[in-house]
């Protein structure tokens, strides 16, 4: 094997041997920032968490909810429930009736009053009519009868004495269809019955009172939050019939890890971030002298429940009505952690 070094070969790669040797087009460069963003493409997920812990690790924050001035709507007296027809999420306007109950021996003592009235009234009546008549009748024959005297005195056919008798005969029908008159009102039935009627009376309005606080209505405006009963459902008094979240300004509840406590205190400055990407200042009104689970709705999927302290947070601003919801969730920003370390 012969090798041979000639320099003017080196000049032209294309050839080899004085003959011309086709290579294959080279292939394209690939700008090199473009592998940059690839690595940062697949290295994103490391990138978002590390930033998040290193925020989490240096600010303080805590899942919260906005609150609304709940109301506990309860039976006021036993009864069965005859009408009901909202369901949570309803809006309700003060004074709409929310739930009417029926008491079965309520209704029974009703009909034994109405009926027993009606007798009573019915006997008055009777007395009334025919005492009244009946004096009206004797009054009217007296002074037809004076009348008649006068006239035949006038013709010489009747004494003086004969008129007299029969005026006087007149002033006592007067007196009697008076009498006769006041008795209208009840007098003339016998104590007992007049004082059972006055019983009754009272005793029906007392009944009426009774049935109107069985319909329970709505004392403010608001959100159906809970409904506790179904019709036909028998309750006794006091028993929950549903809660209502009352139209108002709202507060932030967050639930603060106990680690952070020491960054939170009444009257400390924080802001809370809705998802709609609304920012609401706030300052801590008060917090909770314990501990409880944080609800279900706000702690992650992949851990636990812990245990967190419920801060009370008011805002400084009134709060949207986008977000002005009863569970509606945010979060809390408190600040830096003092120390670092």
């Amino acid at each position: 094997m012969k090798i041979r070094f000639d320099s003017r070969s080196q000049n032209d790669p294309t050839r080899i041997g004085g003959m011309k040797v086709p290579y294959a087009p080279a292939k394209r460069a690939f700008a090199r920032w473009r592998w940059f963003f690839v690595l940062a493409l697949a290295a994103s997920p490391l990138l978002f968490f590390l930033a998040k812990s290193i925020f989490d690790a240096i600010v303080v924050d805590a899942p919260a909810e906005v609150s609304l001035t709940q109301l506990s709507i309860n039976a006021p007296a036993p009864g069965i429930v005859s009408t009901i027809s909202l369901k949570p999420g309803d809006t309700v306007e003060a004074g709409a009736s929310l739930v009417k109950l029926t008491d079965p021996q309520l209704q029974d003592r009703r009909i034994a009053v109405v009926n027993e009235l009606a007798s009573i009234r019915s006997i008055k009546a009777l007395q009334e009519d025919g005492a009244l008549h009946l004096a009206q009748r004797v009054e009217q024959r007296m002074a037809r009868q004076v009348g008649t005297l006068r006239r035949l005195m006038a013709q010489g056919a009747a004494t003086l004495a004969e008129v007299n008798e029969a005026e006087a005969r007149h002033d006592a029908a007067l007196r009697d269809l008076e009498v006769a008159r006041r008795a209208s009102g009840g007098a003339g039935l016998p104590a007992d019955v007049r004082a059972r009627e006055a019983f009754l009376e009272n005793e029906m309005q007392n009944i009426q009172m009774a049935e109107q606080r069985l319909t329970v209505s709505a004392p403010a405006s608001g959100t159906v939050l809970e409904v506790f009963v179904a019709q036909g459902e028998s309750k006794a008094q006091g028993a929950p019939l549903l809660n209502l979240a009352v139209e108002g300004p709202g507060y932030i509840t967050a639930y603060i890890a106990p680690a952070d406590m020491l960054r939170v205190r009444v009257g400390a400055k924080a802001y809370g971030q809705f998802a709609e990407g609304v920012s609401v200042p706030l300052t801590v009104f008060s917090v909770a002298g314990i501990t409880q689970r944080i609800p279900g709705a706000l702690h992650s999927s992949f851990s636990a429940p812990m245990l967190v302290v419920p801060v009370l947070l008011k805002p400084d601003m009134e709060l949207p009505k986008s977000v002005l919801r009863q569970g509606m969730p945010c979060t809390v920003y408190f600040g830096v952690r003092t120390p670092l370390w």
